[in-house]
């Protein structure tokens, strides 16, 4: 499986967690995690254990994200098919998780049109690389993607815990370069803090 589009990243996962019977409103969750801990897992990932997967949840947020937390144990299995599939696929392809947070909206949360958020770069463009963009209902990234792309510096604010981890991993991915150069885990933390806080 060859992975070059966003399109082929939505097929493929859709295929795993439907493998794993996963239900559609604990996917973006279950992504999110599997995408962190693809940062931190070494490549030697035959030996997964639940507290590596677990580790990857950063500390400000695993109190938010409890009631979560049992989903890493009822799909252990999962994880040996969706970490090892993370870390084939390209670190820029997109937004990772937004259509999978359209299976869980519960009416209360709406990602930003596309088209809004082309017209609001289009304003900005000529200022990319030179200030900071600050969203305050961040949700997934959708709206903050784009600013990492131009070069700005981002804020985000994000009321929903889980859906301010999938935004984390979002940023993290598209800052993957960056992030994949830093020597520890530690380091690695601390750069995320500061790019979703």
């Amino acid at each position: 499986m060859f992975i070059s589009t966003i399109e082929d990243y939505y097929t493929e996962i859709s295929k795993i967690f439907n493998k794993h019977k996963v239900r559609r409103h604990e996917r973006m969750f279950l992504c999110s995690v599997g995408m962190m801990s693809a940062f931190i897992i070494p490549d030697a990932y035959k030996n997964i254990s639940l507290d590596m997967i677990q580790a990857s949840i950063p500390d400000n947020l695993k109190s938010e994200l409890s009631h979560r937390m049992p989903l890493i144990q009822q799909y252990k299995n999962l994880w040996e098919d969706l970490i090892p599939f993370l870390k084939k696929c390209p670190m820029n392809l997109g937004d990772y998780v937004s259509r999978l947070e359209a299976d869980f909206q519960d009416g209360s949360y709406y990602e930003t049109p596309k088209d809004i958020v082309n017209l609001i770069y289009k304003l900005v463009d000529r200022r990319a690389g030179q200030g900071k963009i600050y969203d305050m209902t961040a949700g997934t990234g959708s709206m903050l993607l784009p600013a990492v792309e131009r070069g700005f510096d981002i804020y985000g604010q994000e009321q929903d815990a889980e859906r301010a981890f999938a935004c984390f991993a979002n940023i993290a991915w598209k800052n993957a370069d960056t992030i994949m150069r830093m020597p520890t885990i530690e380091k690695n933390y601390e750069l995320l803090k500061m790019l979703v806080s």
